[in-house]
């Protein structure tokens, strides 16, 4: 078995209160749900209003599957939020049998 995890942090200039954070954070934690299949959730920053930290993981049986979701949940951030990706960590947990 094999766990993909990433750690991605976003920029938004248009959040202005903590509010506005959890609304685009909410939008976008939805779409990815709906349309990914992967767990998501804020991580980190959360506090911070122009700043979020989402993790992101993936359980396959193939490292290249789990690697390839991951890295289309990427482009898809990329192309459905208007904020900027400032940072993005990738790694896979082996487990055996």
């Amino acid at each position: 078995m094999k766990i993909a995890v990433t750690k991605i942090v976003l920029h938004f200039d248009e959040s202005f209160s903590l509010k506005d954070k959890r609304k685009l954070k909410n939008s976008l934690i939805d779409k990815v749900k709906v349309r990914f299949n992967v767990a998501i959730s804020e991580v980190d920053t959360m506090d911070d209003i122009k700043t979020l930290t989402l993790g992101v993981s993936v359980v396959s049986n193939s490292e290249h599957h789990s690697m390839k979701m991951l890295n289309n949940v990427i482009t898809f951030i990329e192309h459905m939020t208007p904020s900027s990706i400032i940072q993005v960590e990738s790694d896979v947990i082996y487990f055996s049998d």
